[in-house]
C-alpha cells in the first residue's frame, strides 16, 4: 500500500516540516522572555529630563523683569527618585564638576522627591545686584579653554541610589557664557 501524501507530499516529508514547529514555538518563547526582561529592567530604571538656560520672571505691576537662571528636573519615568544635588560638568581638557547653589526662597528644596510626571525647579539670580553668575562660572568653570569646555558644559542632577542624570544646556546660555569667557581672556590676555 502507498504511503499517503498531502498535496504531494508524502508522510515523512510533512514529519520533517512539522519538526521545525517545536524549535519556532521554542524560539518564540524565548524571544518573548528576553522581551519581557527587557521591559521589567527598563520600566523599573529612573528617567528624568533636565533643563538649564536663562529665563525672565515676570510679574504685574514690575517694569523689569528679573533674570534667574532656571534649572529643572522632570520625572518622566515610572519610578520614583531622590535629587540629592545639582551641578555642572565639563569634559575637556580635562573633567571638571561644580556643585550649583540657588535662591532657597524661589527653589524646590534639596533632596527633592520627584514621584513619575513631577517637577522640581532651582532659581540662580542674575540680576546686576546679585553676584555676577556668568562671569563667575565663566571664569571658573570655563577658562582658559573655553572654546572647548563651553561645547561639553552639561547641567547634572544626582540622585540618592548614585544615579546622574546629564542634560543639555540651553544654546542660548552657552552663548552667554562664552561671550563672557570672551571678554574675561581680552581683559586677562594670559588666560
Amino acid at each position: 500500500m502507498p504511503e499517503p501524501s498531502f498535496l504531494g507530499i508524502d508522510k515523512s516529508h510533512w514529519d520533517f516540516v512539522n519538526s521545525f514547529a517545536n524549535w519556532l514555538s521554542a524560539a518564540g518563547t524565548l524571544a518573548a522572555v528576553v522581551v519581557s526582561l527587557w521591559l521589567a529592567g527598563n520600566t523599573s530604571r529612573p528617567k528624568a529630563k533636565l533643563s538649564a538656560g536663562v529665563r525672565l520672571i515676570v510679574e504685574r505691576g514690575v517694569d523689569v523683569a528679573p533674570e534667574y537662571l532656571v534649572l529643572s528636573v522632570v520625572n518622566v519615568g515610572q519610578t520614583a527618585f531622590r535629587v540629592i544635588w545639582i551641578g555642572w560638568r565639563v569634559r575637556s581638557p580635562k573633567k571638571r564638576f561644580a556643585m550649583q547653589l540657588f535662591d532657597a526662597s524661589l527653589s524646590s528644596s534639596l533632596p527633592a522627591n520627584l514621584e513619575p510626571n513631577h517637577e522640581a525647579y532651582w532659581f540662580v539670580p542674575l540680576a546686576e545686584g546679585a553676584k555676577k553668575w556668568r562671569s563667575e562660572f565663566a571664569g571658573k568653570m570655563l577658562m582658559p579653554h573655553w572654546c572647548w569646555t563651553s561645547r561639553s558644559l552639561r547641567f547634572l542632577a544626582r540622585t540618592s541610589t548614585g544615579h546622574v542624570f546629564v542634560g543639555r544646556v540651553d544654546p542660548e546660555l552657552v552663548s552667554e557664557l562664552r561671550a563672557e569667557c570672551r571678554s574675561l581672556s581680552h581683559a586677562n590676555p594670559e588666560a
